[in-house]
């Protein structure tokens, strides 16, 4: 009897995936994203392990307070004209014309070379000044200028890869992204560890060494992908206004840069009130919990330039449909990790090395706020796709506000800890809001309780 409902569960599942295309192009993109990326967080949490064994806590802290300083400068410079470009050429795609992804190529690889060698620059300049007034740690100086000039490579990198994502060509996408780099960075801070080098910039050069490297494997995937793209002649659509393109970036950018900064602001205001090793510790456990993200980033590489394809073509039932079956896909796919993560705390922790366990209740609560971000799907990239990033940016600037000002009240008072609350309220803050304001106005809910869902 149970085999028989199996099989018949498996026939209904079977029938629904064949009758929908959009579902069945959703599970195979998501599918494939999804294995590429469990493949980059295995080699990043490799990496991570690599840098704690081997510089331990303060050598975490360092590379983490430079990696922010590169993540930073890497969202300045982009002017969010990576998935500002991800979107229109997607577009694009949809319509067939394949001469307007060539021109908008062109466009966006100008203004991202001009942005980004400008803010790689300024931020070369400043490198001595952010250590010193921002973290009263001079040492870090030459730490930030190393990432600083790294801002130019990683930023055009960026932009293969989310144009490569905009034709659906997720494989390259997600492995340029989130697998070479890491790759290519193990591999070398392998040789530097066999060669004994124990400066505490190895790990940095080693991250930096592989963005490079990608850089170049974009080029090549990019340049590729253009000349399969079909021969056109003529063209009903008209290529973006310049203006309206950078101001389509610049709303992507600020969306962009909140998420960041509330991603970054608890280890910059842990940098400020406490040690490198707690900054270490608490990168460790915010790493464990970014896990979970994994699924997201999966169906997000397929779905966010669906999105966009639907609401363009004004395919608005299907695209109501689609963001609820990404909404349950993600769910049950998060919630499986985050279990793991909840129950087994301590154990997970203690793999990284000696004193790390001390991040036991910051990945709780870090692991709370992520589940409850799951229930609320792919809201962000759902509002920036049908073109509502000015409402995004307001909800985010918010919970940014919120994320600040909780840090600065309870990390002196808690530690990591408080970081750690101020991170999760800040996040089920801003999903919630996003998930109320797409019901309301758009009338697409991308909330999914399992209890409540029919």
């Amino acid at each position: 009897m149970p085999l028989r409902r199996l099989n018949a569960v498996r026939k209904r599942y079977k029938k629904k995936v064949e009758g929908d295309s959009h579902l069945r192009e959703l599970l195979t993109g998501s599918s494939i994203g999804l294995t590429i990326r469990v493949l980059g967080a295995i080699l990043g949490y490799a990496f991570t392990l690599m840098i704690t064994r081997n510089y331990g806590a303060v050598g975490m802290g360092i590379y983490a307070l430079s990696l922010s300083v590169l993540n930073l400068g890497g969202l300045l410079g982009k002017f969010g004209l990576d998935v500002a470009t991800m979107r229109m050429i997607a577009t694009y795609a949809g319509n067939k014309e394949w001469g307007l992804i060539k021109k908008l190529s062109r466009i966006s690889f100008l203004y991202t070379l001009l942005i980004a060698g400008t803010v790689s620059l300024v931020l070369l300049i400043l490198a001595p000044v952010i250590a010193d007034k921002v973290f009263g740690k001079h040492y870090l100086t030459p730490h930030f200028r190393v990432a600083a000039i790294g801002i130019f490579p990683f930023v055009l990198m960026s932009l293969y890869a989310q144009s490569l994502r905009g034709l659906k060509q997720i494989t390259s996408a997600i492995f340029l992204q989130f697998v070479s780099v890491t790759l290519i960075g193990a591999l070398l801070l392998g040789f530097f560890i066999l060669m004994d080098f124990k400066q505490p910039g190895i790990p940095l050069y080693s991250y930096l060494g592989g963005v490079v490297l990608s850089l170049l494997l974009g080029y090549e995937l990019w340049k590729s992908a253009l000349t399969k793209l079909p021969q056109t002649t003529t063209s009903q659509m008209n290529i973006i206004p310049t203006g309206k393109f950078l101001e389509m970036g610049f709303h992507m950018m600020l969306s962009g840069s909140l998420l960041l900064l509330m991603g970054w602001i608890d280890r910059i205001m842990l940098g400020m009130f406490t040690t490198e090793s707690d900054v270490g510790i608490y990168t460790v456990a915010l790493r464990i919990a970014a896990l979970s993200t994994i699924p997201s980033v999966g169906i997000n590489s397929i779905g966010a330039p669906k999105f966009a394809e639907l609401f363009g073509s004004q395919k608005l039932v299907e695209l109501k449909r689609l963001v609820k079956q990404t909404s349950k896909l993600l769910f049950w796919i998060t919630l499986p990790i985050l279990g793991v993560c909840l129950l087994f705390p301590n154990f997970i922790l203690s793999l990284f090395g000696k004193g790390f366990n001390q991040g036991v209740m910051a990945l709780t609560y870090l692991c709370l706020g992520r589940l409850v971000g799951a229930s609320c799907g792919l809201i962000a990239p759902l509002i920036r796709m049908v073109g509502k990033e000015r409402v995004l940016n307001l909800i985010l600037l918010v919970a940014t506000l919120l994320n600040i000002v909780l840090n600065y009240l309870l990390i002196p008072r808690y530690g990591i800890n408080g970081a750690a609350i101020a991170s999760m309220f800040s996040l089920i803050f801003w999903n919630l809001a996003g998930v109320i304001y797409a019901r309301w106005t758009l009338g697409i809910s991308s909330l999914y309780l399992p209890l409540l869902a029919r």
